[in-house]
């Protein structure tokens, strides 16, 4: 009886098992090549959230016609984006940087930084103090420089591009 059957052609369990042995080891490398990409995107996505405060911050100043603030805290590592009126400071943004980020160091030239945080005014017309802001993540840091007259920034990867400001104004947590 057993001759009327056929085989079919199938895999081994030996066979089956390496295959998905295989396929782990392939996934295991890739996601561990992908690790250090994910934490540079999610470090440079920190770095342009900053720089977007600021100019929500400038146009609302310039559009609503009233002086703004940017706080930027050096210990807990937010940032809030305030409204200064007759009623008083009204919050109109909060960001809280991602875990292992931090804002180390706030430059200005002639005037001195808090020790846990750094209050940068706007005018009505989006005008501030020209500073510079180093976020960093542990492994990375970028410096921003923001312009206080064209309220434009720009990204660094070492101070020594941003000498002009005063380096003993700066104040480190």
């Amino acid at each position: 009886m057993n001759s009327n059957r056929r085989q079919r052609p199938a895999f081994s369990l030996l066979e089956v098992m390496l295959v998905l042995v295989i396929i782990g080891l392939v996934m295991a490398t890739v996601s561990l090549n992908w690790l250090p990409v994910l934490k540079r995107a999610q470090f440079s996505e920190t770095v342009r959230k900053v720089q977007s405060i600021d100019q929500q911050a400038r146009l609302t100043a310039r559009t609503r016609g009233v002086p703004v603030r940017i706080i930027y805290g050096l210990e807990g590592n937010r940032i809030q984006f305030t409204r200064i009126s007759n009623d008083g400071v009204e919050t109109l943004q909060s960001f809280d940087l991602p875990e292992g980020h931090s804002i180390e160091q706030v430059l200005i030239r002639d005037d001195a930084v808090g020790e846990s945080e750094y209050v940068s005014e706007i005018n009505r017309f989006g005008i501030s103090e020209t500073l510079a802001v180093l976020v960093v993540d542990g492994s990375q840091e970028k410096w921003i420089l923001f312009a206080g007259g064209t309220g434009q920034s720009q990204t660094f990867n070492d101070s020594s591009q941003i000498e002009f400001l005063n380096a003993s104004d700066a104040r480190q947590k």
